[in-house]
């Protein structure tokens, strides 16, 4: 019998040591799959050249600064558009656009503070969410990353010795004075579109005045009735063309 005993414990001991290891690699592999489930979510909202949140990201962010139409808390929009990014590309190539923005790229990140966000939106366009900020304050750090902007030099191919620069073109709208999401983007591409009718670079935020001067093209919870465009927000469509595009 104790024999018998000690044969069936052995039997046990192994058999529970193969059920903890078929548990480990189940384990394992689930949390593989976790990684690859991780690492596609990150892909999915990043872009690829910068390594910046995308469009997809943007749009969840401006989502999320309002619960049933009211900001959560003081925030701005700010839409950039990257002056002359177009034309190098024109003339210089892909592959010079996509230097120029791996340059720009980190310059955007250390401009804004942790808990701010930056996405690039499109092929010149990027976005900014300042929190915690007045209009005067989202106008400062606007300036302060359009004059960083400024001083980044890109090398020209066949060019030894020559470098271009860029500027920045930024229309800011406020959390408050916008009735969601939408309408904050909207706000701030009309103001975007107010500096670049000027045909140089600036920063503006959007005013009453503003949104006077368009309103056949903007009206609040109503955005964009008539614009050329089924909506301007990347919550529901692409951005309307301007002009300079």
């Amino acid at each position: 019998d104790t024999a018998r005993l000690r044969d069936a414990a052995a039997v046990f001991e192994r058999e529970e040591k193969a059920i903890i290891q078929a548990m480990n690699e189940t384990v394992a592999q689930l949390g593989g799959i976790d990684s690859d489930i991780e690492a596609m979510r990150k892909a999915a909202t990043r872009d690829p050249v910068t390594g910046l949140p995308n469009r997809i990201a943007f749009s969840a962010k401006l989502s999320a600064l309002y619960d049933d139409g009211k900001a959560i808390g003081p925030a701005a929009l700010a839409l950039v558009t990257v002056e002359g990014l177009r034309e190098m590309g024109e003339r210089h190539g892909a592959t010079t656009v996509e230097k120029a923005l791996k340059k720009l790229a980190p310059e955007f990140r250390k401009s804004v503070k942790k808990n701010d966000f930056v996405a690039r939106i499109g092929t010149d366009e990027f976005a900014f969410v300042f929190h915690e900020v007045s209009a005067d304050n989202a106008e400062a750090i606007a300036q302060r990353i359009c004059a960083s902007v400024e001083g980044v030099q890109v090398a020209l191919p066949n060019r030894a010795f020559t470098t271009q620069t860029l500027s920045l073109s930024t229309g800011i709208s406020m959390a408050f004075t916008a009735s969601g999401g939408v309408d904050l983007f909207t706000q701030a591409e009309l103001a975007l579109r107010a500096v670049r009718s000027g045909g140089k670079p600036g920063t503006l935020v959007f005013s009453a005045a503003i949104g006077g001067r368009t309103n056949k093209t903007y009206a609040p919870h109503d955005a964009c009735s008539g614009c050329g465009a089924a909506n301007p927000s990347p919550l529901g469509g692409g951005r309307p063309k301007h002009p300079h595009d």
